[in-house]
């Protein structure tokens, strides 16, 4: 699966229209001769680290297969090996991306995450310490599911809306990777 990890580009027309070559960067469109020594990449997508073997999302009892195994994306593989010099590390998503990273329901736009992250990147820290945030937003994420559990075992009325985006947000909270080496750090300009 040479596609596994492509990012869609602006050159795809929208919901309803074909994904074409034309609209994707894969790991077939690493330049030969692109120099990414030096650089984090950071690849918000879905599938855009990896594939797990069971869908996260689904309510099946044992979970419904989507892959015969998981495995990493082509264009982080491609990135992290490149023969003119590899990136240092790729931070994406494994599993599907949804929009409950940046965005919580009516409480509106949630960047603070991924702004910390950038900057803490920009200051120099290692890209497994500026990852930090993503591992504090999972933990709040994971508290407020168990809180509201708690609460419906003791009798409060089952908000199943409410169950469903604290799930869905925790799934999504939790599939964040970083490929490379943790203690790569970004080189001043």
């Amino acid at each position: 699966p040479t596609h596994q990890g492509a990012l869609v580009c602006s050159g795809w027309e929208g919901p309803g229209s074909k994904v074409t070559d034309e609209a994707i960067f894969g790991a077939d469109d690493v330049d030969p001769n692109a120099n990414l020594l030096g650089r984090i990449v950071f690849h918000f997508a879905c599938f855009g680290a990896g594939t797990p073997r069971l869908d996260d999302f689904s309510t099946a009892v044992g979970g419904t297969a989507i892959a015969p195994y998981e495995f990493v994306a082509r264009l982080p593989q491609a990135m992290l090996s490149h023969p003119g010099g590899g990136a240092l590390a790729v931070v994406g998503h494994v599993d599907r991306a949804w929009d409950w990273s940046f965005h919580w329901g009516t409480a509106g736009a949630q960047r603070a995450v991924f702004r910390k992250t950038i900057g803490d990147l920009l200051a120099g820290l290692p890209v497994g310490v500026a990852l930090d945030e993503f591992s504090l937003r999972y933990s709040e994420i994971s508290t407020l599911l168990t809180e509201e559990i708690a609460d419906v075992k003791a009798g409060k009325v089952r908000d199943d809306a409410l169950l469903a985006r604290y799930w869905t947000a925790n799934s999504d909270a939790r599939n964040y990777v970083l490929l490379g080496d943790p203690a790569a750090r970004l080189s001043p300009a």
